[in-house]
Formats: C-alpha cells, structure tokens, sequence
C-alpha cells in the first residue's frame, strides 16, 4: 500500500503544468489509473489488520485500540475525498446521464438504490445457502441529490450483516424466516433510510465492537489467497469493515450511521442525513427526526444530547456546523441553524463529566421571507458573519 501512495504522489509530481485541452486530457487518464491503482487498498489494508491480530498479544492491541481506530477513520475519510474528487473530474469529461452532475444523482430515488442493494445482497446471501426475503417500503417517486454508489455501498453492508443471522436464527424452527425490512423515510429536512431485522440483536457489551476495524462476525473470513476482486462492497465481505467504512460514508455528506439493538428481538440500523463531525475531538454530533442533537464518539457510544428546548424556542433544527477552536482542549463547539433563522452556538465540556451551554446570536437573521422551506445544506463564516444556505426555494441564499 505505502509503494502505491508513493508512485501515485511521483506521477502528480511530475506531471507539467495543464496548459490546452491536450494536457487535460492526459492529465485526467492519468489521475483515472491513479484511482484504479487503488482499488484494492481497503483489503489490503483489512488483510494488515488481520495480520497485526495474529502476529501481536490481543492486550497490547486492546491498549491501542482507539489510536488504530482514530488512524484507520481518518485514513480511510481521506480516501473517500479523494476518490470522489477523482471521480467528479473524471466524469467531467464523460457524457453525463438525465439529471447526473458527474457522481453525484440530482434525483436519486433512495427507494431503487435499496432495490438494487437488496437484490446484490440476496445473492451473495443465497452463496452460503437461503436467504430472508426483503421489503422496502417508501415513495418509489421520491428522489433528492446523492452519491447512488455512496448509499448502495451503505444499504447493501446493512443487510450483509442482517441477512444471515435473521437466516440463521429460523435454520432450526419450522417458522418461515421473518423479512428484513427497509424503511425509507423522506421528512421535510432529512432522509432517514431504516434496516430492521429480527435476527436476535446484539447484546449491549458488543455494541462498541460494531464500529472497530478489528471485529468481525464473518463465518468465512477472507485471507491473503482470496479474490479481491473489484467491487469495493465486495471486497469488504469477511474483514469486519462494512459497517465502520460504511458510517464514514454517511459521515462524508453530514449524516450518520446507527444501530438500536434489543437484544431477544433483533436490530435497527438507520442512515441519517444531517450532521457535523470535530475532528480534533473525533465527536460526531447528528439530529434526528424529533430534532434531538447526539454527539457521539468513534464508538459509537452517545456522549450527550440536546433539545429544542436548550434554543428556548420551538424552531425545527435545520442542521449544524462544527465549530473547531484549537486553544480548547476540553470542549468541542457546533453551531446550529434552526428554520427562524436564528444560529445557537453549541459548547461541550468533555471534562470532567459532559456539561452543555448555548447562547444564540444577538442579532437574529431577518430571512423569514427568503429562507427556504427545504435547505439541502449550509455553512457558515463567523469571521465573516457570513451563513451560506443552498435550499429548494432558490438556487442560493447568501446572508451576512
């Protein structure tokens, strides 16, 4: 992996300067071989994990177990913005399908990517055996703006893991394997796409194990001698990184990964749309459809939580911004929009328990009339007192 990053880094460099159309075209096969080369960088690197497993004592690695983890998710949030880079300029130069913008789908319809999902799923599923059946319930006509491979990639490593323990659970039982279920709900501000199961749950002490690189459930683990293939979905099966590379990429586009166990039952995994991650304090924080606030950490554990009632109002939240001051140590800072246009600014103590204060800005923006009824995404310039809101009532909204 290293001798890849360091070809790929002499291949930029010595590239000319991009001067006519000639250049460009050169210059855009050679970032596209730059993209292929690196296909096979998530395996390789879960193979090492592997290896590191095998050939260290399980307590030296459990003591640096979050400082693999942070290194791993930021590793591999880099990749993904660069891959996508790469991709957008490389569709640049490719005929565009009906409401494509290069990657990204400006009528995505959430409710065929998991079709789709589900179908791929079913069939690596039916390899080891049977497979539960799936149903998807949602508006088929509903679309908004999103990366398709992004949410397939994430809809299809949430049934990998529920499709054989719902299998496995009924193998014995003369009851039919109950259906997993994908619900897809499009609120007025966030997307929430649900994958319920009944495979059992997974007990409470195993939680945290769920978003760590060095856990996996797979009956048949893959090793160095295995296909890697070119499905970057595929060649995730068996190393126990579907879920956390997964949540980076709903982390990529402000949303997040869940999972609610009940253990006896079974397990509900949600992507949710709207979020911001501090990344000097590795903290997510992320709203849900009742506009409750989380803020949790690289394991998924919840470190706090706010409401409404914290803005002294009853506003709908529109969505946040981290906010990083590199002086604090010990706090960690967000600013949320709520639909009055006001902006409550969020500060965390992590020490020496979690303890919450907001404020809200003295002069509150005056966008009642312009502000859009639908906002797909903003951000937000405090040294400029400059919000930037991109919604559905216009093309662009700039209020300082």
């Amino acid at each position: 992996v290293p001798d890849w990053y360091l070809d790929s880094f002499r291949d930029m460099r010595s590239f000319p300067e991009v001067k006519d159309t000639n250049d460009d075209k050169e210059f855009t096969q050679m970032i596209k071989a730059i993209k292929v080369r690196h296909n096979n960088v998530v395996p390789m690197m879960a193979l090492g994990v592997q290896r590191l497993k095998k050939g260290m004592d399980l307590k030296i690695v459990c003591e640096n177990l979050d400082e693999i983890h942070q290194f791993l998710d930021r590793f591999y949030m880099s990749r993904l913005g660069i891959r996508m880079l790469i991709g957008q300029h490389v569709e640049l130069h490719n005929p565009n399908p009906p409401h494509c913008v290069c990657c990204i789908h400006t009528k995505m319809s959430p409710v065929e990517v998991a079709r789709n999902a589900s179908e791929d799923a079913c069939a690596m599923c039916l390899e080891y055996g049977s497979s539960p059946d799936v149903n998807i319930y949602g508006d088929p006509t509903f679309t908004f703006p999103y990366v398709p491979a992004h949410l397939q990639l994430m809809v299809f490593e949430l049934l990998k893991n529920s499709l054989p323990v719902v299998q496995e659970r009924y193998m014995d039982s003369d009851k039919v394997s109950p259906p997993v279920r994908i619900i897809v709900a499009d609120g007025i501000e966030d997307v929430t796409i649900k994958v319920s199961d009944e495979g059992g749950g997974i007990p409470r002490s195993g939680l945290p194990n769920i978003f760590t690189y060095l856990y996996s459930t797979a009956q048949y683990p893959l090793d160095e001698h295995s296909n890697l293939g070119t499905s970057e979905a595929a060649t995730m099966a068996g190393y126990g990184y579907g879920i956390p590379i997964s949540r980076l990429y709903a982390w990529y586009f402000g949303g997040d990964l869940q999972i609610i166990s009940t253990e006896g039952y079974g397990a509900s995994l949600g992507a949710f749309t709207c979020g911001a991650w501090s990344e000097p304090h590795d903290v997510l924080g992320v709203v849900d459809d009742t506009d409750t606030i989380y803020f949790i950490n690289t394991n998924g554990e919840e470190i706090t939580r706010i409401t409404k009632k914290h803005f002294k109002g009853s506003a709908s939240v529109i969505g946040l911004i981290m906010q990083d001051d590199i002086d604090a140590q010990r706090s960690y800072f967000f600013t949320v929009l709520t639909s009055d246009g006001l902006l409550h600014h969020v500060e965390i103590s992590q020490e020496p328990s979690a303890s919450i204060s907001t404020s809200t800005s003295s002069a509150s923006l005056a966008v009642n009339t312009l502000f859009p009824q639908i906002v797909f995404c903003f951000d937000y310039y405090p040294e400029r007192s400059l919000l930037v809101v991109v919604g559905s009532a216009v093309s662009l909204n700039t209020i300082g």
